[in-house]
């Protein structure tokens, strides 16, 4: 199926985004600044992330492939850096640790994070190539035109972040995008961080009745009902209503993006319709993505307009 990606790498001023993968299998998101790539985890394989990057135009190799080693870039689109948002196994695992020291990318991680995996391979690789930088809750610059606001979420990881990203053109205002995922509540000053967002990424998890009725441990529903676990699909809502409601009237999102739908207690039309439930009590009209476990979501410019 043709998602419209040829269409990215001839495009050398923008900033897109690409949900690879959003789901408790797995987790990684490309952003495209111009001619830099960013990912936000990487909790799916090598292969997953080489092949999609592929498609978008970004020069990401695999570290098995030999072949590769005396070609030249695949695209336009150079990776430059990843951020790790949590250190649970569906956001950062071995094999998509391996492409960054491989590619020369720099691995953004809070101190916590890189004390968790001290010792793996692919991070004293990166270490050892000065490859590695600590975030904490000061914003950052990324990339010469993005800047990153890490948010400390409610999740039962320690220092589990999700992220402003702010887009400054060579002309006009501001860009805007919000990631946020792995979260049981949330509260005004995130409601405050992520307005007047563009584009929005949120968590959608699962629905309440299909989670308490899934015959899973009571342990395991009572985690995810829970203020450390994930949202549901009314409290997102929720969320994304009085995110719209906070926002400026000329800079409501224009995109938002349902992240890790669970496979056994929520669907996509589940979570579609709580969503335009939020949107219809606001009378304000957007496009709404699902993203999907096994394959990546059509990109989404910051800057107007979509991949196709």
């Amino acid at each position: 199926m043709d998602l419209g990606f040829s269409t990215w790498h001839s495009v050398a001023h923008d900033f897109r985004i690409c949900v690879l993968a959003s789901g408790s299998a797995g987790n990684c998101t490309l952003l495209c600044d111009g001619e830099h790539a960013l990912l936000i985890d990487v909790g799916v394989s090598a292969k997953t992330i080489v092949e999609a990057c592929r498609r978008l135009g970004v020069s990401l190799h695999h570290p098995r492939n030999r072949l590769e080693q005396n070609t030249t870039s695949f695209g336009q689109v150079k990776p430059v850096a990843a951020l790790l948002t949590h250190t649970h196994s569906d956001h950062v695992n071995s094999g998509g640790l391996s492409l960054l020291p491989h590619n020369k990318m720099t691995l953004f991680a809070h101190k916590t994070h890189l004390n968790t995996l001290n010792g793996h391979q692919h991070i004293s690789k990166l270490r050892e190539n000065s490859l590695l930088e600590e975030f904490r809750s000061a914003p950052f610059q990324i990339t010469p035109r993005t800047f990153v606001q890490p948010l400390r979420l409610s999740h039962d990881c320690l220092h589990t972040f999700g992220f402003v990203f702010i887009h400054k053109p060579a002309r006009g205002r501001e860009h805007k995008f919000s990631y946020v995922a792995d979260l049981g509540t949330f509260d005004d000053e995130l409601v405050d961080a992520i307005a007047d967002s563009q584009v929005l990424a949120i968590e959608f998890n699962h629905d309440e009745e299909m989670e308490r009725l899934s015959g899973r441990s009571p342990a395991t529903i009572e985690r995810v009902l829970g203020p450390y676990g994930h949202l549901s699909n009314r409290d997102a809502a929720a969320l994304l209503e009085k995110v719209v409601r906070r926002s400026h009237p000329k800079r409501r999102p224009t995109d938002v993006i349902l992240l890790h739908l669970s496979r056994d207690c929520n669907t996509p039309r589940h979570a579609l319709r709580e969503a335009k439930r939020a949107l219809a009590r606001l009378s304000w009209d957007c496009r709404l993505w699902v993203a999907f476990q096994d394959k990546p979501l059509e990109p989404i410019s910051l800057l107007g307009g979509n991949g196709s």
